[in-house]
């Protein structure tokens, strides 16, 4: 027999395609034509393939090609025995979550489209850095500089700053000093090898 039923223990029943590398298919009927919707392959350490959406929550009309849905519906990807791995879930309040381990909360999406990263403030109160929809990056850190900002090779500009999209100023280096420039040609350059 290609295809065989059987029992392995009083919870498991099994499916078995006994001939070697023998995929199995699932066909259906859809309105008169025969319709593969899904496929695995043994060939492949049995992979499975399917021939259109993959919903799970729901029971039909799936909106995406894995279309996951449920309270706090969420999806795993890690190590096969989870020693690391990660989980993308939905809260219902309207955020989108990315936690390591279960332990902690790495990264969020708000309902409003701010990025919030080591934190769950929106804000300056707490440890972390939040960019928000409209354009504002805002960084907080404990005992430490925020933000640190590292040109290699050559002097140059390491901060340009513009107004309606054009240059008005700048902060660089120059014989590796500080500069900061307007967008005309004064600037001011910081030595510590000259005596006032």
């Amino acid at each position: 027999n290609f295809l065989t039923l059987s029992q392995t223990s009083s919870t498991v029943a099994s499916i078995n395609v006994p001939t070697s590398n023998g995929d199995l298919h699932i066909v259906g009927n859809d309105g008169g034509v025969a319709v593969t919707a899904m496929r695995f392959d043994m060939s492949a350490s049995g992979n499975a393939f399917f021939n259109s959406a993959i919903g799970i929550g729901i029971s039909s009309g799936a909106d995406a090609q894995l279309d996951v849905r449920g309270s706090n519906a969420s999806v795993l990807i890690g190590e096969v025995n989870r020693s690391q791995f990660f989980r993308i879930q939905v809260n219902s309040s309207g955020y989108l979550t990315f936690n390591d381990n279960d332990v902690a909360e790495r990264m969020r999406i708000d309902s409003s489209g701010n990025l919030l990263v080591g934190t769950t403030t929106n804000g300056t109160t707490a440890v972390g850095t939040v960019i928000r929809a409209t354009g504002e990056v805002l960084m907080t850190r404990s005992g430490g500089n925020p933000l640190l900002l590292n040109r290699t090779t050559n002097d140059g500009l390491v901060l340009e700053v513009r107004k309606d999209n054009s240059f008005v100023g700048s902060i660089g280096t120059a014989s590796s000093r500080l500069h900061i420039a307007s967008g005309g040609n004064s600037g001011i350059r910081f030595r510590n090898d000259l005596n006032c």
